[in-house]
């Protein structure tokens, strides 16, 4: 959401929300080895595919991690 690409371990339920060479690299293995690929990978890749991934990144995190988006559930939930 700040001009960054999310390279993330793809652990959890992380994949439910973001996705893999869209608005995010997701690496499998959980060892440095594979972070550090991914990393690269993120260094290496071209200015507009960086600029797009940043682009559905933002997006991403406005649809999905939005906390305005649980008010209704939260507010149900406490009373």
């Amino acid at each position: 959401a700040c001009g960054v690409i999310p390279v993330m371990n793809n652990e959890g339920y992380i994949s439910n929300y973001l996705t893999n060479d869209k608005d995010s690299i997701l690496y499998e293995a959980c060892t440095t080895e594979s972070c550090c690929n991914a990393i690269r990978k993120a260094m290496n890749l071209d200015a507009g595919i960086v600029q797009q991934m940043t682009q559905e990144a933002r997006k991403t995190t406005e649809d999905k991690f939005n906390y305005l988006h649980w008010v209704d559930v939260l507010d149900k939930f406490f009373t």
